[in-house]
């Protein structure tokens, strides 16, 4: 959250709203939502893998926060494309870009960590 105000304040972009959907426009409306229900579908059905094979006897990338990541990755990248082709202010892209590149570097770190040694 401090990271995403600062990189805000130096690039000039003005403050988005925490729980909405900042849509550029109606295309990227729809690309987000396909995204999402993409997204669900996979979750639905790396569940059912899950439950068929067991929780524990699976590969890392057939476990449940991988379509998570997976998604937040694949939402930002598309917000980012359309920021930079359509947005009035240039700059947001890169607040965006910014954001997306730290909360990457955290969650490698979180992964590889195992949460910084909480998870065994």
């Amino acid at each position: 959250m401090a990271f995403h105000m600062v990189m805000r304040k130096i690039l000039k972009v003005e403050k988005e709203s925490w729980f909405s959907n900042d849509y550029v426009n109606e295309g990227h409306k729809k690309i987000d939502r396909t995204i999402r229900i993409s997204c669900l579908v996979l979750i639905f059905v790396q569940f059912i893998i899950q439950a068929e094979y067991g929780f524990f006897n699976l590969a890392w990338y057939l476990k449940i926060p991988y379509p998570v990541i997976l998604y937040l990755i694949v939402s930002e990248i598309t917000k980012v494309v359309m920021e930079k082709k359509y947005a009035e202010n240039k700059n947001k892209y890169l607040v965006t870009t910014f954001q997306l590149l730290f909360n990457y570097i955290l969650i490698c770190t979180l992964i590889a960590t195992r949460v910084f040694g909480w998870l065994v």
